[in-house]
C-alpha cells in the first residue's frame, strides 16, 4: 500500500508473476506509462493507478479478472485519470470476462486482447 506514491521518477513496472496482490493506491500519482500485471496478481487494491496521468499500456496477464479490492466508499478507482489513449491488454479469451468483471466493466471501453 501506498509504496510508490508521488514517484515522478518510476516510468516503467513489470509486477513479478509470483505477486498476488497489488495493494491500495500502490502506484497512485506515479509517472508510469507501461505496467506489465503479473499472471500470479489476483487482487488490485483501490486506486493502484489512479492520476498515472502517463500510463498508456497496461499489460494484464492473469487469464481471470483479479478481484477489485474497493475502499470503503465501494469505489475502486483503480485506473482513474491516467492516459487519455491508455489501453489494457488482456490474454486472448479473456476479454469478455474483464469487460463485465465488476469494476473491471468501468474501463471496459479500454480493454484488448492481445497474445501475451
Amino acid at each position: 500500500e501506498w509504496a510508490f506514491q508521488n514517484c515522478s521518477s518510476l516510468t516503467r513496472i513489470s509486477i513479478p508473476d509470483s505477486v498476488t496482490e497489488i495493494g491500495y493506491m500502490a502506484f497512485y500519482n506515479s509517472g508510469l506509462s507501461k505496467v506489465v500485471i503479473g499472471s500470479g496478481v489476483k487482487e488490485i487494491g483501490y486506486s493502484a493507478f489512479e492520476n498515472c496521468y502517463f500510463l498508456n499500456e497496461i499489460i494484464c496477464k492473469p487469464t481471470t479478472p483479479p478481484t477489485a479490492s474497493p475502499n470503503s466508499s465501494n469505489i475502486w478507482n483503480a485506473f482513474k485519470s491516467i492516459g487519455t489513449s491508455a489501453k489494457i491488454y488482456v490474454p486472448v479469451g479473456s476479454g469478455d470476462a474483464y469487460k463485465v468483471a465488476k469494476y473491471w466493466s468501468d474501463y471496459a471501453s479500454m480493454i484488448e486482447e492481445k497474445a501475451m
